[in-house]
């Protein structure tokens, strides 16, 4: 992401310590902490505790472990009802599952990643479907080639760099 000016390290910090948790996907010590950011323990401490105080973390109390708090999921909810796309998309999305038999989504890029905003599932026989909010490599995924078709000039698409995909030469 580009930056739009001054930038503010202790904000950039606190968003790689939540980044760690989602990353690791449960919970982490202040020892496993440390060795992802490489930064000093009374720094990742210091960041901890005013997170703790907002209920943006949350420690075990048995182990001590840390974990993203529920404050974030409130956020999160807030974001989502903000977003009338998906909610404008999901009888469209329905129809087209029903209509097709197959699973449908609705995703957003960003970056290099596609972020799914809505999914939805026929009503019969076999489907796979992903969770809401998934992230998936624009490269490496059915959504993403949507995104991204094969590369055929040097004009810069979602997954290349100067022309020159990032993807794996063995991704279809």
């Amino acid at each position: 992401m580009e930056s739009r000016g001054r930038r503010v390290h202790s904000i950039e910090k606190a968003i790689r310590l939540l980044d760690c948790f989602w990353e690791a996907d449960s919970p982490l010590s202040l020892h496993e902490l440390e060795q992802r950011t490489g930064w000093a323990k009374s720094t990742i401490h210091g960041l901890l505790a005013t997170m703790l105080d907002s209920a943006v973390v949350e420690q075990n109390p048995t182990d001590g472990k840390y974990r993203l708090g529920y404050h974030l999921f409130e956020l999160g909810s807030a974001v989502r009802q903000g977003w009338s796309v998906p909610e404008l998309c999901r009888p469209h999305l329905r129809a087209m599952a029903a209509r097709l038999g197959e699973s449908v989504h609705l995703a957003r890029l960003s970056g290099d990643e596609l972020i799914l905003v809505a999914c939805e599932a026929p009503q019969r026989g076999f489907h796979m479907t992903s969770e809401t909010g998934t992230r998936l490599p624009v490269h490496a995924s059915s959504q993403g080639k949507a995104f991204c078709p094969p590369c055929r000039s040097t004009r810069q698409r979602p997954c290349c760099a100067g022309g020159r995909c990032r993807s794996a030469r063995r991704t279809p």
